[in-house]
């Protein structure tokens, strides 16, 4: 499947003096416009039974290279070069699936490579960057990305049961330190500290750093929404006199639907104060 964005369908044409010094510092002047359109296209290719999207190939464009493109002390290109390259992906599928008929999901994407792909040697890939994707496959729910799994070995988010995102690392995080951010979700039931909330079960609770940050001083608690609203209640508390709803989204940025709902209750209060 192949899309030609509208710019550059006219780009390929090259009616104007522009589009020609364009087309010539891109090296393809000297082709046919079809051509053009073919290496200026988002090309998208499919496996033989069109369930899977095996690789992608972006409009070719310059490019200044991060890194050599191989190993080969001879090779001609180095880090700090411009090229014309197209972003390739190539993605693959299923790794690790169980075959004894335990896996609930197939045609799951496992590990994609994204690179530059050199018009001069479009054998080579450049600069890659590979993402991994781990599944349970029983429960057809991912369980972990990992940035450049055959080298550092990134594993940047974590999911739970449900698939939903409860970890994310920075690169240099060991994953227990404040460079993850951990998210808590409400229940609907009385499980976990989120629980009893039926009216907001499986919305995003509490998004914050593992621990402490080091060195930070007296650095916030855990993250945006540590206290479960008493911040907000001792805030309406002290300014209870002129207290309304414009002040709260004023005063109080932090608040989100639990903060709001809190307000809403605590208005309603004949004397005004916050419960116990």
């Amino acid at each position: 499947m192949r899309t030609l964005i509208a710019g550059n369908r006219e780009l390929c044409l090259g009616t104007t003096q522009a589009q020609k010094d364009q087309l010539t510092a891109l090296g393809i002047n000297a082709l046919a416009s079809a051509e053009r359109a073919q290496l200026l296209s988002t090309t998208s290719v499919y496996s033989a039974d069109g369930q899977r999207e095996t690789d992608t190939y972006g409009p070719l464009h310059q490019v200044t290279l991060a890194a050599r493109p191989d190993r080969r002390c001879d090779h001609p290109r180095q880090a700090g070069s411009q090229v014309m390259a197209r972003q390739h992906t190539v993605k693959e599928y299923d790794t690790g699936r169980p075959t004894d008929g335990t896996a609930s999901v197939k045609n799951q994407v496992t590990k994609q490579t994204v690179g530059a792909q050199l018009r001069s040697w479009p054998d080579l890939l450049a600069d890659t960057r590979v993402t991994a994707t781990a599944y349970d496959w029983a429960k057809g729910l991912p369980t972990s990305t990992t940035q450049d799994p055959g080298g550092l070995g990134i594993t940047t988010t974590g999911y739970e049961d449900q698939g939903r995102v409860i970890k994310a690392s920075q690169p240099a995080s060991s994953r227990t330190d404040a460079g993850t951010t951990v998210t808590s979700y409400y229940t609907g039931d009385r499980t976990g500290t989120c629980g009893g909330h039926p009216e907001w079960a499986d919305a995003v609770r509490r998004t914050g750093p593992a621990a402490a940050i080091t060195g930070g001083g007296s650095n916030p608690g855990f993250g945006f929404h540590a206290d479960g609203g008493r911040w907000l209640r001792d805030l309406m508390w002290r300014s209870r006199p002129a207290f309304h709803l414009d002040h709260l989204l004023k005063e109080a940025p932090r608040a989100h639907e639990e903060a709001l709902a809190c307000a809403s209750h605590l208005l309603r209060k004949p004397d005004g104060r916050p419960p116990l």
